[in-house]
């Protein structure tokens, strides 16, 4: 993950940062504390209100470096980032500074680098490259921790002040985000293992023993292979040769760079024309940005604002095209109101545009689209956890599926040659037993 230098701060992509290991002195007790951070001073910030004595700088070695990168990825972080805006919001609630809210937060962060993260967004504050007015800039300088859309929050609440409400918000969002991903996660977790560790023995099985035991076969003059053990040598063979290192890393390579493919606008419009799981990538798209508009509306966004931060937290191309054509109806007058905007663009997204468009006409004849966008959100979750529901089992029994085929073919191709072998055996020790 790199940071960008919006602020003059010139912060170093992660790969770049530093261990640091402090010994802290609270009133309680001595502990020590570590931080992953692009410098001693941010380090220092991230320790937050204790005081540090004395402080160790561990070089990182580059597999360091990359976990901490990728950190923000796990549900840990998830949950922390939540957390830390659940914090935010209490403080916020007695009054505390922001400053001084951020540094108690970093005392009950978990992760070292989280906690350079933030005491790099404290030294942002106290370097003078950030006006109060613009401090959702400071969270701006780590997109992977803190996205567009709870930015955009906090600078919504640097107009209105109600920075309580929007820290509950960004917490909410949080919290339904990472509920969805920890399913999925849990539910590819075990197959993906069992073919992973099932694919290393078998691949062992294959490359390092079948051609022992066919070289074993053939020196014993038995013959031809059997037709399975003979056509994974085949396969083995093939291997070896550069055509076949090339078609295998075809895939690799694409895998590498399956953030690349995921993001770009074919893939993501195939995949909404997958049967089940189209209707499943198109509902938590919807359900991400009608959230951002409830978070938006109760944060009293004008239009033009709500449907742009809507787009963007979409992750789909399709659906971010529909929130634009629902604000661009708004602004060419196309339609009248936000419900009449819906409708037009409904077809768009199949049914659930027209549930969107209905439950909006709702929202605007009782004057609370905020709630009525919060029940579509709510909606479109239970339907999404509803079809996970209903895949999370065919998940696990196909991956187990899949590895113990692929297991049952290369023991069932090594074993046959052996059977063979010891027929052959037995053979000749009878044929030895009656010439005597």
């Amino acid at each position: 993950m790199d940071t960008y230098d919006d602020n003059g701060l010139n912060l170093p992509p992660v790969s770049a940062w530093r261990y640091f290991k402090f010994k802290a002195a609270t009133i309680q007790s001595e502990r020590f504390i570590e931080v992953i951070a692009p410098d001693e001073e941010s380090a220092r910030f991230g320790v937050g209100a204790v005081r540090a004595e004395e402080v160790t700088l561990v070089p990182m070695s580059g597999v360091n470096a990359w976990l901490a990168a990728k950190q923000m990825g796990t549900s840990v972080i998830q949950e922390e980032i939540k957390i830390f805006w659940e914090n935010m919001a209490t403080l916020a609630d007695s009054r505390t500074e922001m400053v001084a809210s951020i540094a108690q937060c970093t005392i009950s962060a978990k992760t070292p680098y989280f906690r350079g993260v933030l005491g790099t967004i404290i030294k942002a504050f106290r370097s003078d490259k950030i006006a109060g007015s613009r401090a959702y800039e400071a969270f701006a300088l780590f997109p992977d921790a803190f996205d567009a859309v709870s930015v955009g929050m906090v600078a919504s609440a640097s107009s209105t002040g109600d920075y309580s409400t929007v820290y509950r918000l960004n917490a909410a969002a949080v919290a339904a985000a990472g509920a969805v991903a920890h399913r999925v996660r849990g539910a590819i977790f075990e197959p993906a293992f069992l073919f992973f560790a099932g694919g290393i023995i078998a691949s062992f099985i294959l490359f390092i023993q079948l051609p022992k035991v066919a070289e074993q076969f053939t020196a014993m003059g038995n013959g031809e292979l059997p037709p399975l053990t003979q056509f994974l040598l085949d396969f083995v063979n093939a291997c070896k040769s550069p055509l076949v290192v090339l078609v295998i890393g075809i895939p690799v390579f694409l895998f590498l760079k399956r953030a690349a493919i995921v993001k770009s606008e074919p893939f993501q419009r195939l995949i909404l024309k997958l049967p089940k799981i189209g209707d499943l990538v198109r509902d938590s798209a919807l359900s991400r940005g009608v959230r951002v508009l409830m978070m938006q509306s109760a944060a009293r966004q004008p239009a033009n604002v709500m449907f742009h931060a809507a787009s963007r937290a979409a992750g789909n191309i399709v659906v971010r095209d529909y929130f634009k054509a629902v604000l661009s109806a708004l602004e060419s007058q196309r339609a009248q109101t936000t419900d009449e905007a819906f409708g037009q663009e409904a077809w768009r997204v199949g049914n659930t545009g027209l549930l969107i468009a209905s439950q909006a006409e709702i929202g605007a004849a009782t004057g609370d689209m905020a709630g009525v966008y919060g029940r579509i959100s709510a909606d479109l979750d239970t339907q999404v956890s509803r079809r996970l529901d209903n895949a999370i089992p065919y998940i696990g029994k196909a991956g187990l599926l899949l590895t113990m085929g692929m297991f049952s073919v290369v023991i069932i191709g090594t074993l046959l040659p052996m059977v063979g072998m010891n027929d052959g055996t037995m053979k000749t020790i009878n044929a030895a037993s009656a010439k005597k």
